[in-house]
């Protein structure tokens, strides 16, 4: 199974975590184990993993993201991130003012849809396509913080 797994993509750094882990899980378990009973403890374990190594570290990301974001601030992004799209809406939903562009490629142009969900929320967003990124960059600027 877990060969299986790691065949169907390329492993990511995150991806290959998840994998050790729950190879780790298999192996530490009791081998009289009911079937059942070894499910319900994997599953059990994996949401814990998902709690703690994805849940809690997007909500520590997200924080220490938005500390970083200033009135008059352009923030260049690519593509579509939840953390950063979380990070962008709760900065505006805390007041600031700042712009964001969206830089895009193919083949899926996922950036279409974070520009989407930031004007959603009223954010300033500017679409360009990766290839404009050297145009565009003269416009990114962070402001100094108070």
């Amino acid at each position: 199974m877990i060969s299986f797994l790691v065949q169907c993509r390329p492993l990511s750094i995150s991806m290959g975590a998840a994998i050790r882990f729950l190879r780790d899980r298999i192996t530490k378990l009791r081998h009289n184990v009911e079937l059942e009973e070894a499910k319900r403890s994997l599953k059990e374990e994996i949401d814990r993993f998902l709690l703690e190594k994805i849940e809690l570290a997007d909500v520590v990301i997200c924080d220490y993201g938005m500390s970083k974001i200033n009135d008059g601030d352009v923030i260049l992004t690519y593509a579509r991130s939840q953390v950063v799209e979380q990070i962008l809406i709760r900065a505006r939903e805390e007041g600031k003012s700042f712009q964001v562009i969206v830089a895009d490629g193919g083949p899926l142009h996922e950036g279409k849809e974070l520009m989407k969900r930031l004007s959603a929320v009223g954010l300033d967003v500017t679409y360009v396509l990766v290839n404009a990124v050297p145009y565009v960059m003269k416009q990114v600027r962070r402001e100094p913080s108070a």
